[in-house]
């Protein structure tokens, strides 16, 4: 086995997925991983500016790696020729977490307020010129990978001049690696726990943020609750000082069915939830992966998610025309017939175990080994 790495790892954005992400691999790596990190906190400030403030921490503690892995939200090419005045030539891993090419924009943004030229790409850019300037790209599903090209080439093809080419962008592609966000499955199994007896439980855990569309479930469910058709709610994930409105409105519109609605600061809290919910569905626009899906999947969650983003890749081919939906106005049916129909989803399928921590890591570890064995 080859011998234990230095690696540096540089987290702009410690939070969420990405912390997950970072603390489940320093914890099962072979390698000796330390981490520099900067709150999950302002990610434009943290994308124009974390390539500065970490370059200085590792000129002020004289870090010599073996190899220094970072993610999308850091500019990585500004990172590298400032650690080469430092005489620093590690290479580069880079993980997207997700990307700024396709990220959607708010519907403010897309009615006029970024209408200087090149301004909506400029996030984008900055996430090509670190892909360039890296020595190894790392993505957290297919669907994000072939989509991160494909929005590049198409931005490659809006340059007035001087266009890098579809050859370039395809050889990128080609060495680019597909590694998930890993999940501590035997943590989730410490919680379960049998489902309670009456209607379905119907849970909704992601990000309280336009992108994840809670407008369109919280409009089906009114629709069911005028018909008629019983069932519980469940609203939970991650919530900013800013949110969509449509949230307060749930609140009051739906407080006979609610279980609970708002965040829940104890992990032990969320998996709970996760054992005792019937249906999770998603209405997302944005998804690079989809880590609270897998999670309530294991612990038995009949899935309900849309036919676009990465979800058709996380679910057996068998699985897909059960719990895929194919638009948004296909969801009102399809939860209809969740509810009246409900069918059972058996908990920890063995087919989610590539999603664990035990598969992830290894393979995160090999990775940084032919990094630096190619360096």
């Amino acid at each position: 086995m080859p011998t234990p790495l230095e690696i540096l790892a540089l987290e702009p954005y410690y939070g969420g997925s990405h912390r997950r992400f970072l603390d489940g691999w320093r914890a099962r790596s072979r390698h000796h991983i330390q981490a520099l990190t900067l709150p999950a906190h302002k990610w434009k400030w943290r994308m124009q500016t974390a390539a500065w403030i970490f370059a200085e921490r590792i000129k002020a503690e004289g870090l010599r790696p073996d190899v220094i892995f970072t993610t999308s939200l850091l500019n990585a090419a500004e990172l590298s020729g400032l650690l080469r005045r430092q005489k620093i030539t590690a290479p580069i891993a880079l993980y997207f977490h997700e990307s700024q090419f396709s990220y959607p924009m708010r519907a403010a943004e897309r009615d006029g307020l970024r209408r200087i030229e090149g301004d909506d790409f400029r996030w984008g850019i900055i996430n090509a010129a670190s892909a360039l300037a890296s020595d190894r790209l790392i993505f957290n599903s297919r669907y994000h990978r072939e989509g991160f090209f494909s929005a590049w080439r198409a931005g490659d093809q809006r340059m007035p001049d001087e266009r890098l080419g579809a050859g370039r962008l395809a050889a990128l592609r080609a060495g680019a690696e597909v590694i998930p966000v890993g999940l501590d499955l035997d943590a989730l199994d410490a919680h379960a726990a049998p489902r309670p007896a009456g209607p379905p439980i119907i849970l909704w855990n992601h990000r309280w943020e336009f992108d994840k569309q809670p407008e369109v479930l919280f409009e089906a469910l009114y629709r069911l609750k005028a018909e008629g058709v019983p069932f519980r709610l469940v609203v939970c994930g991650e919530a900013f000082r800013r949110h969509p409105p449509c949230f307060a409105e749930a609140r009051r519109r739906l407080k006979a069915e609610i279980l609970a609605f708002g965040y829940l600061p104890s992990r032990a809290d969320y998996a709970g939830w996760l054992w005792r919910a019937d249906i999770v569905v998603s209405t997302a626009i944005q998804e690079f992966q989809g880590l609270s899906m897998l999670e309530a999947m294991w612990a038995g969650c009949a899935p309900l998610l849309p036919a676009r983003l990465s979800y058709p890749e996380l679910l057996p081919e068998a699985q897909r025309a059960a719990h895929l939906y194919a638009d948004d106005a296909a969801l009102l049916p399809a939860l209809r017939g969740a509810l009246h129909q409900p069918t059972p989803y058996a908990p920890r399928q063995a087919w989610l175990r590539r999603f664990d921590w035990a598969q992830i890591a290894p393979q995160l570890d090999a990775s940084m080994d032919a990094l630096q064995a190619s360096a």
